[in-house]
């Protein structure tokens, strides 16, 4: 799996994603070339939503599950739940908060 990563500019109010750069040294010195020095850097978590949007360490995933009512899953804190579900195919991830 490859490493992506986004940063939240806490100045600006923008995100830079990683996916133009090589490596991960490469985008952080790419922050700091842009002059970011206030930001949160989230990590990929290996999954996509149902419109295709990267899924990153910190957002919050609305899922519903076939047999029940939606529910909201926070990363990292739900990180085992989510994964066990979409490994078995039990779970529809309905959209993202970002």
């Amino acid at each position: 799996m490859e490493l992506k990563f986004r940063a939240w500019d806490k100045v600006v109010g923008i995100y830079l994603y990683s996916e133009d750069c090589p490596s991960m040294w490469q985008f952080f010195k790419k922050l700091e070339e842009r002059g970011m020095r206030h930001y949160e850097a989230k990590l990929h978590i290996g999954l996509r939503d149902n419109n295709s949007k990267d899924i990153y360490d910190g957002d919050t995933v609305i899922a519903s599950y076939h047999w029940t009512e939606p529910h909201v899953f926070e990363f990292p804190d739900d990180w085992y739940d989510i994964q066990e579900y979409a490994l078995h195919d039990e779970l529809t991830i309905v959209a993202t908060s970002r």
